[in-house]
C-alpha cells in the first residue's frame, strides 16, 4: 500500500502534464493564439451582423406584403401586382419575397393578363415548389390561366399534378381535370377523377354534382 502511495506521490498526474504543456506551447505561439482569437471575434461579429441584416430584410419584407396584400383585398390589382414585383425583386431571400411571386401571377390573372400569370406561377413552381399548399395553389392558377390563354391540354396536364397532391386544393383540381377530360373526349379519364372525388368525401352538393356525372353502374348504391 505504502509502495503505491510512493508511486502515486512520486508519479506527475496527467491533468498536471497536459496543462504544463499547454501552458508552454501557448507561450511559444502566442502571436497565433492573439490571430486565431482575433478571427474568431469577427467571425462571431459577421454573423451577429448578418443575423441582424437578414431580420431587417425579413421585417421590411413582411410590411410590404401586408401593404400589397391591402391592396389586393381591395381589388387593387395594378397597384397590388406592382407592389408584389418590387417586393420580390427587392427581397428575393425572404418568405414573403418568394410568395409574393405568387401573389404576382394572383393579380395578373385578376386583371385578365394570363400570360402575365401563366409566368408568373411558372416562376414560382421552378424556384419555389417545396410547400404542398402553395405548390398545389400555384398549380390549379397556372391551370387557370392556360386555359384562359386556350391551350386546354397543358391546362389538363397541370390539374392533373395538382390532383395528385395531397392538399387542400385537390378537389377542384380533380374536378378541373374532369371537365377537360370531358371535354376533350377521354370520358375514361373525366370518370376516373370523378370518382377520385368521391373517395375524398366532399360537402354533398360537390357530391351529387359528381354523381350525376358518373354512369349509373358506378354510382355509389344508396344508403
Amino acid at each position: 500500500m505504502k509502495r503505491e502511495e510512493r508511486r502515486f506521490l512520486k508519479d506527475p498526474d496527467e491533468f498536471v502534464v497536459w496543462t504544463g504543456r499547454a501552458g508552454s506551447w501557448a507561450q511559444r505561439h502566442q502571436r497565433e493564439l492573439m490571430v486565431a482569437g482575433g478571427v474568431l471575434v469577427l467571425g462571431v461579429m459577421v454573423a451577429g451582423l448578418l443575423g441582424w441584416r437578414a431580420a431587417r430584410q425579413a421585417e421590411a419584407a413582411s410590411e410590404a406584403f401586408r401593404v400589397a396584400r391591402t391592396k389586393f383585398a381591395a381589388d387593387e390589382y395594378a397597384p397590388a401586382g406592382l407592389e408584389f414585383e418590387a417586393l420580390a425583386r427587392d427581397f428575393p431571400g425572404t418568405s414573403f419575397g418568394r410568395l409574393a411571386i405568387l401573389y404576382r401571377g394572383h393579380s395578373l390573372l385578376k386583371q385578365g393578363d394570363a400570360t402575365g400569370a401563366a409566368a408568373a406561377y411558372q416562376e414560382f413552381l421552378t424556384r419555389f415548389d417545396k410547400d404542398v399548399y402553395v405548390r398545389q395553389l400555384a398549380l390549379t392558377n397556372l391551370a387557370n390561366a392556360q386555359e384562359q390563354l386556350g391551350d386546354v391540354s397543358a391546362a389538363r396536364a397541370t390539374l392533373q399534378q395538382a390532383g395528385a397532391l395531397d392538399g387542400p386544393f385537390r378537389i377542384e383540381a380533380l374536378l378541373g381535370y374532369a371537365r377537360l377530360s370531358q371535354a376533350t373526349g377521354d370520358t375514361a379519364a373525366a370518370e376516373d377523377a370523378y370518382r377520385k372525388v368521391l373517395a375524398e368525401n366532399p360537402d354533398a352538393e360537390t357530391r351529387l354534382f359528381v354523381q350525376r356525372r358518373l354512369p349509373t353502374e358506378a354510382k355509389p348504391a344508396a344508403g
